[in-house]
Formats: structure tokens, C-alpha cells, sequence
């Protein structure tokens, strides 16, 4: 498991105990979920991250209630709302 090496002033304060531990295998498969994307991108550029490569404009996205509100006028409300990791 990688562990977070950068010491940007973002990431600074993280410690090793926000990391669940190399044997930790949490499996979670969201059922009857909608996703929502607050953020694009990240202003951070550590080694191992392929955000910046992937993403390289940080901005925000529409914002969370009007997500929300787009999808029940679409669907049905569901019970929890996922941010895709």
C-alpha cells in the first residue's frame, strides 16, 4: 500500500493513522445509490498521484444541493448519496 509522502501545505498534517493498515480489505459495493462529483481535479502534485496528470484543472462543479435537486426532479430519492472515491 502506498503511503502519503507529500508535505505540501495541504497534506502536511496527515498522519499515517488516517491510512487503515496494508491488511485492512474493506470490499463496499453501494446499492440503489446516486453518485455526485463536487470537485475536478487537485492542487497538490505528489509523486504518486495521477490526478494532476488525469485532471490537471482543479475547480469546483455544480454545486451539491443543485446535483441533489437535479436528481430528484429526475428520480426517485434514494436513501444515501456516494461521492465516487
Amino acid at each position: 500500500m502506498l503511503r502519503h509522502t507529500c508535505e505540501c501545505v495541504y497534506c502536511r498534517d496527515i498522519s499515517d493513522s488516517i491510512f487503515p493498515p496494508d491488511n485492512f480489505d474493506y470490499q463496499y459495493e453501494p446499492v440503489d445509490a446516486y453518485f455526485a462529483k463536487l470537485t475536478r481535479g487537485w492542487i497538490c502534485k505528489c509523486e504518486f498521484c495521477a490526478v494532476p496528470k488525469l485532471e490537471p484543472e482543479f475547480g469546483a462543479l455544480t454545486l451539491l444541493e443543485e446535483q441533489v435537486a437535479a436528481i430528484k426532479a429526475a428520480h426517485e430519492t434514494k436513501q444515501h448519496l456516494y461521492h465516487p472515491g
